[in-house]
């Protein structure tokens, strides 16, 4: 009796949150881009006052590579350029709480295993593209990684952090000695 009423239960705290929830509002936001689309190309692009796509995808490549990246993928014609960096993913805060976890569980008489990001392989995306109706091009550059844990487990997320992207187009701004525009 008591696994039928926990079924029970769990059927009617089902029907009770599905109530929650329009079928219309979540029909209309499928397909839809996230609310932060906007923001984020806005981060990860800007406008040069020019359409020389040699030259933007060139000075990209060069400052991919001052950044320490190895360039995977270039294609001046296609206007575009990949390439990824190794970096150690170790963060002294994610290991100290791993290792009081490690302690705690001890001391109760459980094991437990700690896990952190052991290595992490940073990626870059360059794309170049002619603005119709004006003398001039975007650039828009996208950085995302994969993080290896201890354990080998990956994960990978996209990097949104905007001190990134301004850092990254103040570099290529210089170096192709035009004035990067935001959009």
């Amino acid at each position: 009796m008591p696994k039928l009423s926990r079924g029970l239960a769990m059927i009617v705290t089902a029907f009770v949150l599905s109530g929650c929830v329009n079928a219309n509002d979540v029909a209309n936001r499928l397909g839809q881009p996230p609310e932060q689309t906007s923001r984020l190309r806005a981060m990860e692009t800007r406008r040069f006052d020019t359409r020389d796509d040699v030259r933007l995808i060139s000075t990209a490549t060069q400052t991919m590579q001052d950044l320490g990246f190895i360039v995977s993928e270039s294609s001046l014609e296609g206007g575009l350029v990949t390439g990824a960096k190794q970096r150690d993913a170790k963060e002294t805060g994610q290991i100290a709480g791993q290792i009081a976890l490690t302690v705690l569980f001890a001391a109760t008489g459980r094991v437990y295993m700690p896990v952190w990001d052991d290595n992490q392989t940073i990626q870059a995306t360059i794309v170049s593209y002619p603005v119709e109706g004006a003398d001039a091009s975007d650039v828009r550059v996208s950085f995302d990684r994969v993080v290896v844990n201890t354990k080998g487990m990956r994960r990978a997320e996209f990097i949104d952090d905007e001190k990134i992207y301004r850092e990254f187009f103040q570099r290529y701004s210089t170096a192709l000695a035009l004035e990067g525009h935001a959009l």
